[in-house]
């Protein structure tokens, strides 16, 4: 059966030691066949969210306070191996830098293998290539089979992300997280990227909790957004009311910058030099 939401409940994550607190009681709900964006610049607290739903905290790093629910499961009382499966089949990552994301050593037909273990199913060697091969000619890699056996390092970024996205998907998740999907690709991988995750939200029904400092990434995806500043929520609401209506300081600081970067006298700028409108 369809679980029809992804929802974190006050999460909160601090220093072990206390001197810090990282995530401040962040609330967010993402529906099934809805996007939404979290935004803000580096540090305000964002990717640690997403470790954080996931169980997946760095050393030195704790939870504590907040609740995850899948549906109506909340995922605080599973255990590790639980939790690995969830991860592995109801809850999709794509997670940011793709070229420090996979192991080297090992080919992209292992990272499959091992994914699709670990959501519990046993497939044959050839069902799971099969399987494999399938999602990355979803996720837009046409040679699949020569991708299988491919190493990661004989691969550029953009079909990297792919592969990751493909691996998000091969277990047919209900949600996706993406965090920072188009960090280090050239704007051309980033379109691609992008066009691959609205579509596979559309065509599965995803419910895709995106990360971002990009407010034009955020526009491009979500309904709606939730701003984060130093680890809170300082503002959230439908993207087009925060990108016409901000309400916070930090919200239009953001906004502003954008409107700036891309502004008219920017485009003449980039005409005057001969490069011609973004």
């Amino acid at each position: 059966m369809s679980c029809t939401r992804l929802e974190i409940r006050n999460l909160t994550v601090a220093l072990a030691d206390g001197s810090r607190v990282l995530v401040d009681d962040v609330s967010l709900v993402v529906p099934a066949g809805g996007t939404v964006a979290v935004v803000g610049e580096s540090g305000a607290g964002k990717s640690m969210t997403t470790r954080a739903i996931m169980d997946l905290l760095p050393n030195g790093v704790v939870r504590t306070g907040g609740d995850v629910f899948i549906g109506d499961r909340h995922l605080g009382g599973l255990d590790r191996r639980s939790l690995r499966a969830v991860r592995a089949g109801d809850l999709g990552v794509v997670m940011q830098n793709p070229t420090s994301a996979f192991d080297p050593v090992f080919t992209v037909e292992s990272h499959f293998a091992d994914t699709i273990a670990a959501s519990g199913r046993r497939l044959s060697r050839r069902d799971r290539r099969a399987v494999a091969a399938d999602a990355m000619r979803e996720a837009g890699l046409a040679e699949a089979e020569t991708v299988l056996s491919a190493f990661p390092f004989q691969l550029s970024g953009g079909m990297l992300q792919r592969v990751m996205v493909a691996l998000a998907l091969v277990n047919n998740p209900e949600f996706l997280i993406a965090d920072e999907p188009t960090t280090d690709l050239d704007l051309v991988s980033q379109r691609r990227v992008l066009d691959l995750l609205r579509d596979r939200v559309r065509d599965r029904h995803l419910g895709l909790l995106l990360i971002t400092h990009d407010l034009a990434v955020a526009a491009a995806l979500a309904e709606t957004a939730a701003i984060m500043r130093d680890g809170k929520i300082v503002e959230s609401g439908a993207v087009r009311d925060i990108l016409g209506k901000p309400e916070h300081p930090y919200t239009r600081e953001l906004v502003q910058a954008h409107h700036n970067l891309y502004s008219p006298r920017f485009d003449a700028m980039l005409r005057a030099a001969g490069g011609g409108t973004p």
